[in-house]
């Protein structure tokens, strides 16, 4: 009786590492597949916002001349 439950308690232990081990696994090539693609999104992210801010000063600098030659009229 005792080689049986020693027999099960070292299946039930073995099934537990291989599923940590694959659990480990999947979780990595998660982070392989996922971590380069989000990487991406952001530096896309990066440049709109780049491109954006230069649309913008260059407005600003527009209304400051507009408001400069608006102010020498008067």
């Amino acid at each position: 009786m005792t080689d049986f439950w020693s027999g099960v308690k070292q299946q039930a232990l073995a099934g537990i590492s291989v599923v940590t081990v694959a659990s480990a696994v999947g979780g990595i090539g998660y982070l392989i597949h996922t971590v380069p693609r989000k990487l991406d999104e952001v530096l896309s992210n990066q440049e709109r916002f780049t491109q954006r801010m230069i649309v913008m000063e260059q407005r600003v600098e527009d209304l400051r001349t507009r408001v400069l030659k608006l102010e020498l009229e008067d």
